[in-house]
């Protein structure tokens, strides 16, 4: 068993190796497991931390937070993709240059192992969206405008969105 495990932890540490050293300060890319921590963290206060914390209160109105929230995001999304473009979508690229290879990759690995590129159409679109999803949600927690909401197209929006990354 001891024999596996050294294995492992020098798969691990050959794999670490062909990180990008250039983000190796960067918060939370030193390694998968502080991530990992947050993450795990995360699912067990909200599958059963939370809800036993709140399990004999009223909720939170959050109605107004949500809004300053939802906008906020529309925000600071349309600014996202407003650098992806002038970064570079905007500048002379081409698609008849480059390879047309944008796996869905998340962005860990990449920044971690696949630094420089064009790397950013995924999330420049994804940035898109949510530029138009966090609209919707801020209209939606406002609540006079429900009615005229186009709830049934944001599936098809994320859809497109899965399609052009793919």
């Amino acid at each position: 068993m001891e024999a596996i495990l050294s294995q492992w932890v020098q798969k691990y540490h050959d794999f670490m190796k062909g990180a990008d050293s250039r983000i190796s300060h960067y918060p939370l890319m030193h390694s998968p497991f502080l991530p990992t921590a947050i993450l795990l963290s995360y699912v067990y206060f909200v599958l059963s931390l939370g809800p036993r914390i709140m399990a004999n209160r009223k909720p939170f109105d959050l109605k107004p937070l949500m809004v300053v929230y939802n906008f906020s995001l529309v925000a600071l999304s349309a600014y996202i993709v407003y650098e992806f473009l002038m970064s570079g979508w905007l500048t002379g690229y081409t698609w008849r240059c480059d390879p047309v290879d944008v796996s869905p990759w998340s962005w860990w690995w990449g920044v971690k192992f696949g630094p420089g590129g064009m790397g950013s159409f995924h999330a420049m679109i994804n940035s898109l969206v949510h530029v138009i999803m966090y609209f919707y949600y801020g209209l939606s927690a406002a609540g006079r405008f429900q009615k005229y909401l186009w709830w049934k197209h944001m599936t098809a929006i994320q859809l497109i969105q899965f399609v052009l990354v793919s």
